[in-house]
C-alpha cells in the first residue's frame, strides 16, 4: 500500500471479513442447544450486526432481553433469503422480487422444525447474526477480498495478528492527534546553535498547536503533511521543521507535504506566529487526503 492513507471508513464486519476472522465459524457446530455466553451474543449483535442492519439488531436484542418469546413470536430456526437482495430476515420476514418467493434457509440441522423458545433463543440470535454477517454476503464480498488480498496477503495479516482496529488505522490513519507524540519525533533542520526545540519560534509553535481544537490540529497536520490523520506506523519521511533562514521575519510559513516538511520563518512575537500559521493553514489546499 506504499504507506499511503486512504479514506475508507469500513465497517467492523467488513474489516473482519478482510482479516478472515469469520472463517472459524465454518468449523464451529452451533445447535439450538449450544451453550453460549450471554455477553458473547450481545457483543456480536451490538458491536457488529448493528453496523450492518440496525433494525435486525434491535429485534434480536429484544429477544435476548425478554422472556416468554415463544408466546410473542412464531419463529423457527430459518431465515428468508432472496437471491436479489443478498440478505435475509427472520423466519417469517423478507420478500422476493416480483413473483419469486424467498427461500427458507435452515440455520442449523432441522432448523425448519425447531421453534425458537427461551431455552434456545441465544443460539437463534447467534446463528441469525452470523447468517447476516457472513453467509448472506460471502459471494458478494469474494471479488473485493480477492483484490485486497492480492495487495495485502491474508497470511501476512494473520501472521501479524492484526486486529480490525489496526487494519482500519492502517487504511485511514489515526484520527486522534497526540501533540506530544508528534513533538517527540520531529526533526529540526537548521543551525544547531540557533534553531532547536528550545528556541523561541519552536517553543511558540508547539504552544500554539496545543492550544488548537481537535479539528484545528487536524487542519494543521493537513497543512504540514497533506493528510489530517496520523499513520499507524509513523510518518515516512519523518516530520521535519526547517529553519526559514532566508525568509523575512514574521512571514508566512511554507510546507512541502511530499516531504512532511514545514519551513518556519523566525517570528518576533508569539502573536505574530499565531497569526501567520493560522492564516496559512486556513488558506491552503493540498491533495485532499483528509
Amino acid at each position: 500500500m506504499d504507506r499511503q492513507l486512504v479514506e475508507v471508513p469500513l465497517s467492523l464486519p467488513l474489516l473482519r471479513h478482510l482479516l478472515g476472522q469469520y472463517e472459524h465459524f465454518r468449523a464451529t457446530r452451533i445447535t439450538p442447544f449450544s451453550a453460549l455466553a450471554n455477553e458473547d451474543v450481545r457483543r456480536l449483535v451490538q458491536q457488529e450486526l448493528r453496523q450492518l442492519d440496525a433494525t435486525l439488531a434491535k429485534s434480536l436484542l429484544w429477544m435476548v432481553d425478554n422472556d416468554h418469546v415463544q408466546d410473542v413470536l412464531d419463529e423457527t430456526f430459518t431465515v428468508s433469503y432472496d437471491d436479489h437482495s443478498g440478505g435475509g430476515g427472520g423466519g417469517g420476514g423478507g420478500g422476493g422480487g416480483g413473483d419469486q418467493q424467498p427461500q427458507q434457509i435452515p440455520l442449523c440441522a432441522r432448523g425448519e422444525s425447531t421453534a425458537v423458545t427461551d431455552d434456545n433463543k441465544k443460539a437463534y440470535v447467534y446463528l441469525m447474526a452470523m447468517w447476516k454477517l457472513m453467509f448472506a454476503v460471502t459471494d458478494l464480498l469474494l471479488p473485493l477480498k480477492e483484490g485486497f488480498h492480492s495487495i495485502v496477503p491474508l497470511t501476512a495479516l494473520q501472521e501479524a495478528g492484526m486486529t480490525a482496529d489496526e487494519l482500519s488505522w492502517m487504511l485511514n490513519g489515526k484520527d486522534a492527534i497526540d501533540v506530544e507524540e508528534l513533538r517527540a519525533y520531529v526533526l529540526y533542520e537548521g543551525d544547531r546553535d540557533s534553531f532547536h526545540e528550545c528556541c523561541s519560534s519552536i517553543v511558540w509553535l508547539w504552544r500554539w498547536v496545543r492550544s488548537l481544537s481537535d479539528a484545528e490540529q487536524r487542519q494543521f497536520l493537513l497543512f504540514f503533511t497533506g493528510s489530517s490523520r496520523v499513520p499507524l506506523d509513523g510518518f515516512d519521511p519523518p516530520l521535519t521543521i526547517t529553519d526559514g533562514v532566508d525568509m523575512p521575519v514574521d512571514s508566512l510559513p511554507k510546507a512541502h507535504t511530499c516531504f512532511n516538511q514545514l519551513v518556519l520563518p523566525r517570528y518576533s512575537t508569539y502573536e505574530r506566529l499565531q497569526e501567520k500559521l493560522l492564516y496559512a493553514m486556513q488558506n491552503t489546499e493540498g491533495f485532499g487526503l483528509y
